[in-house]
């Protein structure tokens, strides 16, 4: 026979193996792997679990609210200046000062 036949021979048999120790000796039956193996359901949960965090992720990137600015001064005051109005008679006399 083929492969295929083959395979499907050993499938019936191991089968037939699991359906009787399963009626005579349950004990021994989790020493012989299922033909069908289901995926198992941690498996499946730790999966789901990542895809969804994935997911969460990604929208979370895209729909966050932009930073706020941080609130600063239109003056930038520059050699210890206090950002006061002065006068020209004022500021003539500092420059007169200074000077000095």
């Amino acid at each position: 026979g083929s492969v295929v036949d083959n395979k499907q021979s050993l499938i019936h048999c191991v089968e037939l193996v699991r359906l009787l120790l399963s009626t005579t000796q349950p004990r021994l039956l989790h020493f012989i792997p299922s033909p069908h193996p289901t995926p198992h359901p941690i498996n499946l949960t730790m999966k789901q679990s990542f895809l969804l965090l994935g997911l969460v992720a990604t929208a979370s990137a895209f729909t966050s609210p932009a930073p706020r600015p941080v609130a600063t001064s239109n003056t930038a005051l520059f050699g210890g200046a206090r950002g006061g109005a002065t006068t020209l008679e004022g500021k003539k006399a500092r420059v007169a000062t200074v000077k000095e």
